[in-house]
């Protein structure tokens, strides 16, 4: 049957959260706190989280200068090793600062498998 939120729903920590791929690596992996009945649909995107309320001046240059780091580096990345126990995030090159990814996972009933 259709569910209808009308509020903000709250998923656990195996729905969705954030990786990270620290300074010099290539790779994050994941691991599901309860393991899925078959691998869950992935997906994940950079993400540069960051609140500039109450932050100083050098504070935001260094955040824009981050941006534009990451931006100017042309990221490029793969979900791999994908399973009911976890997946990986692998980058095509090493970084030179720590970089987050957002990331869900969903379960689907029946999905087509390619």
């Amino acid at each position: 049957d259709d569910v209808e939120f009308r509020g903000r729903p709250t998923f656990n920590k195996d729905t969705a959260g954030v990786a990270l791929i620290k300074k010099d690596a290539t790779t994050a992996s994941v691991v599901f706190e309860k393991e899925y009945e078959t691998a869950p649909i992935v997906n994940a995107s950079v993400s540069l989280d960051f609140d500039t309320d109450g932050k100083t001046d050098e504070e935001k240059r260094i955040q824009e200068e981050l941006e534009q780091k990451v931006l100017d580096g042309d990221i490029r990345y793969i979900i791999t090793k994908k399973t009911k126990k976890g997946f990986t995030i692998k980058l095509s090159k090493k970084v030179d600062v720590d970089l987050g990814f957002s990331w869900i996972a969903l379960a689907v009933k029946d999905g087509k498998q390619p």
